[in-house]
């Protein structure tokens, strides 16, 4: 019997302590490594997103959270949607993005892009 508790225990747990990825979690500042400067990205309360390349001009967008995953849209970025997750430690991972409704998966092609970025504030 006890084992079977444990077992339940376990699944009901699961990864995450049992919760959802919430916006406390996605909320806050975070930057991403380039050859040519840092990149800081924001997420912002009100489900705003601001990108800030070291060369160009602030970019803007939204994010949503869509089951354990943060999907950003930028306007005028490479993709519709861009598919985030976020790791034990707080930092954003590019694995994924969607285009024409069709999700793909991250490739050597977007390896650039697969870079984590290391959550700041």
């Amino acid at each position: 019997m006890k084992h079977i508790t444990l077992i339940i225990g376990l699944l009901v747990v699961g990864c995450g302590g049992g919760r959802g990825l919430t916006e406390e979690d996605v909320i806050g500042s975070y930057e991403l490594p380039d050859k040519r400067g840092p990149i800081k990205i924001n997420f912002l309360e009100n489900g705003k997103f601001e990108f800030h390349p070291s060369v160009g001009i602030k970019e803007d967008g939204t994010w949503e959270i869509v089951r354990k995953e943060v999907h950003v849209s930028l306007e005028g970025g490479l993709f519709e949607v861009a598919v985030y997750k976020i790791e034990p430690n707080g930092d954003l991972t590019f694995i994924a993005y969607i285009d024409d409704g069709k999700r793909q998966e991250a490739t050597k092609e977007f390896q650039e892009f697969q870079n984590t970025s290391k959550k700041i504030k």
